[in-house]
């Protein structure tokens, strides 16, 4: 089984914004593959927003990969509750990256 903190460092990279990019512009915006990517992105802004705001603060890192996923997200079609969400991230002090 993957350890969490490597799979938040997966979903969190560049390259993984890339590569969910590319599949967003090949597949059919109703497809089960486009479901299951916008739950999975859903998942994962939702589960990191949360950690970001119980600790009440966020790197500008952070705040920039949230930003790639939650752009890719709102593509897909999802919105709502991610984005308020997103907007109390926002809010947040802005740290230095460690």
């Amino acid at each position: 089984m993957i350890d969490n903190t490597i799979l938040i460092a997966i979903i969190s990279s560049s390259a993984f914004t890339t590569l969910l990019n590319f599949i967003l512009n090949r597949v059919d915006k109703k497809s089960n593959v486009n479901k299951a990517l916008m739950c999975l992105l859903g998942y994962e802004i939702k589960g990191e927003c949360r950690r970001l705001i119980k600790a009440k603060e966020v790197t500008l890192e952070d705040l920039e990969q949230l930003e790639e996923l939650n752009k890719i997200y709102r593509e897909l079609g999802g919105n709502g509750y991610v984005k308020n969400l997103m907007e109390k991230v926002g809010r947040l002090e802005v740290t230095q990256n460690d």
